[in-house]
């Protein structure tokens, strides 16, 4: 959660180094000096357009990569953290998935191999009652269609790009360019929070956490994409405030670098699975939000 919360403080005491492209001009003149704001604006939408497009390019290529996603409520009444450390190498993807929230016990762990039509999960301590082995066999979620969008930080590019698509709200989306010290910047757009709020499927919230019927019209939410001093991407961030004591909501995927193919464990041994049924599935899942919502 500290790496999350330094990347919002970053973003708010970075310098804007967008003068020079703003269209002033370069020779002395009376008055007041005062940036083109409509040429600043198709900059900035430009410069967002192809960041996002490289980046959602590199991780729906079929690239080996490692990351962490992760959804949080900060400063609210009652504070939320989920992480989901990202694993995919190959074509198509095997993916490991260990996911942990701030509830003790809530954690699931996922191992799928590439073009299999099945998931393996290691269910955490909360979850004890629905498995009597250390593995669980379901049918995949992951790789049950040619869809990018269903794989781990695929899904938070989607997610965004389906939120800005929206149209909903009135407000035009006002971008952002910012730097620090260490060359890092965050270019930044806004919607709305139930454009994002919409997309809750595709980003995997959990149940409940956010309701894009009960979202306050007005509410805007912020994407912001960070890239390294090199211009690599590194984080991808959706957030917003949910109104009241309902603190901040943070979605988001950080790239930590190369994969290592060693950590990336063997399939389970088929001698410590139980298999769950296409027929049991959705009440299998259904027993694991119930669970979390006790």
């Amino acid at each position: 959660m500290r790496g999350r919360a330094r990347l919002l403080a970053a973003g708010a005491l970075a310098v804007v180094v967008v003068a020079g492209v703003s269209g002033c001009a370069t020779e002395e003149v009376d008055g007041e000096a005062h940036a083109d704001t409509a040429a600043r604006q198709q900059f900035l939408a430009t410069t967002f357009e192809e960041r996002m497009a490289a980046a959602t390019e590199q991780f729906s290529s079929g690239s080996d990569l490692a990351g962490l996603e992760y959804v949080s409520i900060l400063g609210g009444a009652d504070e939320f953290d989920l992480t989901r450390e990202v694993t995919l190498v190959g074509e198509p993807a095997t993916v490991v998935v260990r996911e942990s929230s701030s509830r003790e016990g809530d954690t699931i762990d996922l191992y799928h191999e590439g073009g299999s039509d099945t998931d393996f999960l290691l269910l955490g301590s909360m979850f004890s009652e629905l498995s009597p082995t250390l593995w669980t066999e379901v049918p995949t979620v992951i790789g049950a269609e040619d869809d990018p969008c269903l794989l781990p930080a695929s899904r938070i590019f989607c997610g965004a790009t389906a939120a800005l698509a929206a149209e909903e709200g009135n407000e035009a989306p006002i971008y952002d360019l910012s730097t620090d010290d260490a060359g890092v910047s965050r270019i930044s757009v806004t919607t709305s929070l139930a454009n994002l709020a919409a997309q809750a499927g595709t980003l995997a919230l959990p149940s409940g956490l956010v309701d894009a019927e009960t979202v306050d019209e007005g509410s805007v939410a912020t994407i912001t994409i960070q890239s390294d001093a090199e211009g690599a991407f590194t984080a991808l961030e959706l957030s917003a405030p949910l109104g009241g004591e309902s603190g901040r909501l943070l979605v988001g995927f950080e790239s930590t670098g190369a994969v290592d193919e060693d950590e990336v464990p063997a399939a389970p041994s088929p001698f410590d699975v139980t298999t769950i049924d296409a027929s049991d599935v959705d009440a299998f899942y259904e027993e694991i939000q119930r669970l979390r919502d006790e």
